[in-house]
């Protein structure tokens, strides 16, 4: 089996939300993976073109499929890596209520990612990890909800009385400029893609020309806080407030 053994920070697989460490590739696009080298071959090509990945879920064993434009990522030494991470969501509950519920979504959530469907404010969450959590301590809810970088942790809510199943992962909070990254990142793939449906030739900047189109745009405003090398200086700070 191939599994995924690490997600670089920065990288198309950070930017789509989908992929976790321990899913495991079952082919990509569309040819079954029966070696880590024949995965390595199919997954590298030309900058600009998709490529999908069929996956199983590693806690959940689910089957997606998820779409990942090729790019070149940033370094992923640009945040200091944590033991323990989360969602960067806020629950609480009460005495009279005590089904937990989603009172804040941090700036650079991971929840937040253009590309997947994250929790939103007012959910109740119902478990964590096939785990009943309805009438059990809140805080063991928050505890439940961290693990490590780039884990899965899988949600059942209910929203505005519908239930919803959630297969998230877990990060770091992002800085503004990370998280334009990430929308830039969804607006070139969705490009792509519809180019790629309706048959015509398409250019795609890379994720090098996307940071210095943000850097120009923050020097033209008077307002940039980019550092050494075109890295932004925030992506340097390990975020004060630590991904609930």
């Amino acid at each position: 089996k191939t599994r995924v053994a690490y997600i670089q920070f920065g990288s198309p697989a950070h930017f789509s939300g989908g992929l976790a460490v321990e899913d495991t590739i079952l082919d990509i696009d569309g040819i079954p993976c029966c070696t880590l080298q024949q995965a390595a071959e199919r997954i590298m090509g030309a900058a600009g073109t998709l490529v999908r990945l069929r996956i199983r879920r590693c806690r959940d064993g689910g089957i997606q499929t998820v779409t990942l434009l090729r790019q070149v990522a940033f370094p992923s030494v640009l945040y200091q890596e944590k033991d323990v991470v989360g969602l960067g969501v806020v629950v609480s509950a009460s005495k009279r209520d005590p089904h937990p519920r989603v009172v804040e979504i941090m700036p650079g959530s991971s929840t937040l990612l253009p590309a997947i469907e994250g929790v939103k404010l007012h959910d109740r969450v119902s478990a964590v990890n096939g785990k009943d959590v309805r009438n059990i301590d809140v805080a063991k809810t928050a505890k439940m909800i961290k693990g490590p970088r780039f884990s899965r942790v899988d949600m059942q809510i209910e929203r505005d009385g519908v239930p919803h199943s959630l297969f998230l992962v877990r990060g770091e909070l992002l800085s503004g400029e990370w998280m334009a990254l990430a929308e830039a990142y969804e607006k070139e793939i969705n490009r792509v893609k519809a180019a790629e449906e309706a048959k015509k030739p398409i250019a795609v900047p890379t994720v090098y020309q996307v940071m210095t189109t943000l850097q120009d745009d923050a020097k033209a405003s008077g307002e940039d806080k980019k550092g050494p090398g075109g890295v932004p200086s925030e992506a340097r700070k390990v975020p004060s407030t630590a991904a609930r």
